[in-house]
């Protein structure tokens, strides 16, 4: 790879190490402290740490459909720092959240759609973290209905 990148190897051997020994302090100083804590300091600094829902009664908007995306993204990334079994309950309650949200809301079908893809990337999320951190092969299932 040195030579691809024409550095110089002893250089990039050190920057290697550095970078895994970065890795290993922000895993270490994550397992030191609640989950719940270190997902609090990836979402958005607007939410508390609560599984999501609307500010407008039964009625949900755009704005709503976005911080649940943003959500989202906060909890892929704690997901980079928190081991499975630490993560799973959360986006598992975060994901019950959304699909409740969608299926017992009304919303315009572009928002319909938004929430739709915070639900498919909870749901993977969820399954990702569920596999990591379950020794045995019991994973919930989720259904989402289309509202009649």
């Amino acid at each position: 790879m040195a030579a691809v990148l024409d550095l110089d190897e002893g250089r990039l051997r050190r920057a290697r190490a550095a970078s895994k020994a970065a890795r290993a302090a922000r895993s270490t100083a994550a397992a030191a402290r609640p989950a719940a804590d270190v997902v609090a300091e990836y979402l958005p600094p607007d939410t508390a740490f609560a599984p999501c829902g609307t500010t407008t009664g039964r009625t949900v908007g755009r704005a709503d459909a976005e911080a649940l995306l943003a959500r989202v993204h906060g909890l892929r990334l704690a997901d980079d720092v928190l081991a499975g079994r630490d993560l799973a309950s959360i986006v598992a309650a975060e994901l019950d959240a959304a699909i409740t949200l969608h299926n017992s809301t009304c919303h315009t079908e572009a928002v319909g759609r938004r929430l739709l893809v915070a639900v498919g990337e909870l749901a993977q999320l969820a399954g990702w973290a569920a596999r990591r951190g379950l020794r045995d092969s019991r994973v919930s299932v989720w259904d989402v209905r289309p509202r009649p």
